[in-house]
């Protein structure tokens, strides 16, 4: 069975603060997304295209875009949602370590001192 070949994905990221709602690429409307101010495509001629019109040496507008090739070439896989971190405390383990926390203060509190 033949390696399915990843396609590459381009992200499109707004490098500017100006107000706009996407970029026009002939005729087309390209729409930033509100979270981040990207949008993604697999076509590299479309990629191209954008950098030529609109990137750092642009056209139109320079400067207006930046355009990252994520090729997938990185270690992880980037829809996988990895779990970084620890759990929150269970209330169970919160109630053994309080109950343990006031033993020791219990038994600390008999305790003869020492002169």
């Amino acid at each position: 069975m033949a390696k399915k070949e990843r396609k590459t994905r381009y992200t499109i990221v707004k490098a500017t603060q100006r107000e706009d709602k996407g970029i026009i690429n002939d005729g087309r409307e390209l729409l930033w997304s509100k979270k981040s101010g990207s949008f993604d495509t697999f076509d590299p001629a479309l990629a191209k295209d954008i950098e030529q019109k609109f990137g750092p040496k642009g056209e139109v507008v320079p400067n207006e875009v930046v355009v990252v090739n994520n090729d997938g070439s990185h270690g992880y896989d980037p829809g996988h949602n990895y779990f970084f971190g620890s759990m929150p405390e269970m209330p169970w383990k919160k109630k053994e370590r309080e109950n343990a926390a006031k033993k020791r203060k219990v038994k600390e509190g008999n305790k003869p001192e020492h002169s």
